[in-house]
């Protein structure tokens, strides 16, 4: 399990440092690209820089964690990860979330909505909607597995 823990390790920070490569390079393009004038745009650009450094970061992070701690100490929290309690607190949490997540979006939308933001308002609605899709997919999906 351990190696095939590292394997698949090295693989997710390979593609995270990709990822953060490539959106750290468009966010500077695209930045250097505008005009002055162009505030919501640069703050963009800024924004795309930002995620791209922070992916790179934790990807390092997680990177040097991993050479640093001795393989029994990596076997150890890869058995406490999948112990049936601390996978229940997981689940438990993230439903948590979700409920959170979209009684958030809901209020979003009735003060965008009351603030005469009709665009953003549909968009946070389509978001609940979207939450409801996937839960109702993985639901039906993880079911038929189980």
């Amino acid at each position: 399990m351990l190696c095939k823990f590292g394997k698949t390790n090295k693989k997710v920070l390979s593609g995270m440092v990709i990822f953060g490569v490539v959106s750290l390079i468009f966010g500077i393009v695209f930045a250097n690209s505008l005009s002055d004038d162009q505030r919501s745009l640069m703050m963009l650009a800024g924004m795309f820089s930002g995620a791209g450094t922070g992916i790179i970061a934790v990807a390092i992070f997680f990177w040097i964690r991993g050479k640093v701690l001795s393989p029994e100490k990596l076997k150890q929290k890869a058995i406490e990860k999948n112990d049936e309690r601390n996978v229940q607190i997981t689940r438990t949490a993230l439903t948590v979330v979700a409920i959170t997540s979209n009684l958030t979006f809901a209020v979003l939308a009735f003060v965008l909505m009351g603030m005469g933001y009709m665009v953003p308002a549909l968009i946070m609605v389509g978001c609940i909607y979207l939450q409801l899709g996937i839960f109702l997919i993985a639901n039906n999906v993880i079911s038929r597995k189980m």
